[in-house]
């Protein structure tokens, strides 16, 4: 098994006709599972993949993957389940709050823009609006207002210190 895997996973070593020709699920697992961990590692080449470009790039038929792997594999990262924020084709921002019962890639969202709750598996909602992404993190830089930016000299200033009969 671990021969097959890996003759299919790096493209080495001599052609054995009769397991090239055989479905074995163990070696798709491991397959899948090793090129999912491949796209969406961090490395010093390349930013990594996201978790639902990689998850398309495996569904796609043309790409060779075993379907059932991959759906195995769907279900055990649990990728776009309630609490994730994503964002949309058409630019919103919203939030998984059921997921996707047919396909992970179609699960009901919650607008933020609007509170309007979008059922991505419902075709004529599909053909207008999918999930572009996931967000990273949600936006927790800190305000700064522009008269403290103004202020600042260079010197370290730290939160609670005085200077110039000023808290900051």
């Amino acid at each position: 098994i671990l021969s097959v895997a890996l003759r299919r996973i790096f493209h080495v070593g001599g052609k054995d006709d009769e397991m090239e020709k055989k479905k074995i699920p163990e070696v798709e697992i491991l397959r899948t599972a090793y090129i999912y961990d491949q796209l969406t590692a961090m490395n010093i080449q390349e930013e990594p993949t996201s978790d639902v470009q990689a998850i398309r790039f495996l569904l796609d038929a043309g790409n060779g993957y075993d379907r059932v792997a991959v759906q195995a594999l769907i279900h055990s990262i649990n990728i776009l389940e309630p609490g994730v924020c994503v964002e949309l084709t058409n630019g919103d921002k919203g939030l998984v709050i059921i997921p996707g019962m047919y396909n992970v890639l179609q699960p009901y969202v919650l607008s933020f823009r609007d509170n309007q709750v979008y059922n991505l598996s419902t075709p004529h909602v599909a053909a207008q609006l999918q999930i572009k992404d996931i967000m990273r993190t949600m936006d927790n830089r800190h305000v700064m207002g522009m008269d403290m930016l103004k202020q600042y000299s260079g010197e370290a200033v730290h939160i609670g210190e005085y200077r110039d009969n000023k808290t900051y």
